[in-house]
């Protein structure tokens, strides 16, 4: 998904606006955060997701439960 724009404006579903840098998107029912370039930030796609705060966002993986993720995508472990 590197270098990929953000689809056309009428494929989205929602689009949030920008936290940290990040904003949430649907896209055709899936759900991630894009930079403000467009491209998206990880090409990981989830049920839901919310808003990064402080540093970490919650998403709702596809069937599963929640977690929180970086900026990255990566998954923030409970310390």
């Amino acid at each position: 998904m590197a270098g990929q724009k953000l689809p056309e404006q009428e494929s989205l579903n929602a689009l949030g606006v920008f936290h940290e840098g990040l904003a949430v998107v649907q896209v055709q029912g899936e759900w991630f955060h894009i930079l403000q370039s467009g491209e998206p930030a990880y090409p990981e796609r989830y049920e839901r997701a919310e808003y990064f705060q402080n540093g970490a966002a919650w998403v709702k993986v596809k069937g599963g439960g929640w977690k929180r993720i970086d900026k990255h995508g990566k998954e923030i472990k409970n310390e």
